[in-house]
């Protein structure tokens, strides 16, 4: 099921290269369910990061810390002297 380029013989010494005229459905799925996975793994960790950034600006605001930085942060301050973060307070 298929063309030769390159030749018009196939022998076993002969570097011949065959053209499928068929789709090879085996690999296609193979590469599709790869490839699917491949995205979808690399697609999750960009959410569990941001997800993780959160939780990591929560835990600091309730330590009284700058949330970009985690400096620690005085009552009253408005800015983080460290990085110049505006504060919210809860």
């Amino acid at each position: 099921g298929g063309v030769l380029v390159g030749s018009d013989k196939v022998t076993t010494h002969d570097n011949v290269r065959i053209l499928p005229l068929q789709p090879i459905w085996r690999g296609f799925f193979i590469d599709t369910a790869l490839y699917a996975s491949l995205w979808f793994v690399l697609l999750s960790l960009g959410s569990i990061r941001s997800i993780c950034g959160r939780i990591r600006s929560m835990c600091r605001r309730r330590r009284h810390q700058c949330e970009r930085c985690g400096y620690v942060l005085l009552p009253g301050q408005t800015v983080c002297s460290e990085c110049g973060e505006p504060v919210i307070r809860s």
